[in-house]
């Protein structure tokens, strides 16, 4: 897979961390499928909550243009807002993810 996809494990170095397109959350627990070890993937607050609110706000801005056009049956318009609206929600997520960083889980030190 591509590097925005998955994460190296710090513990053995293998490419097993993966990331979700969909689910991107600040802070979430994982497993590294090669050595088991417990990791969390961690995205930086000062990015996350910025990024997060704007798309928030952009996308409930969209909700009336899609509204008014669907009532004025303008089809192309709608299309365009739901394409948009995809758009923001992945392109937010990719970079999003392109932040993010794995670490130990708290109360697991690093093997030996």
């Amino acid at each position: 897979m591509g590097a925005s996809s998955r994460l190296n494990c710090p513990a053995c170095h293998a490419d097993s961390i993966a990331l979700s397109w969909v689910d991107v959350k600040r802070t979430r627990s994982v497993t590294c499928r090669s050595c088991g070890a417990k990791l969390e993937v961690v995205i930086p607050g000062g990015l996350y909550f910025p990024i997060t609110v704007g798309a928030v706000i952009l996308g409930s801005m969209s909700l009336p243009v899609m509204l008014m056009s669907a009532f004025e049956k303008k089809w192309g318009m709608v299309a365009l807002v739901v394409v948009l609206l995809l758009a923001l929600i992945f392109g937010t997520n990719l970079l999003l993810n392109r932040q993010a960083s794995v670490r130990f889980a708290r109360g697991q030190a690093p093997s030996a």
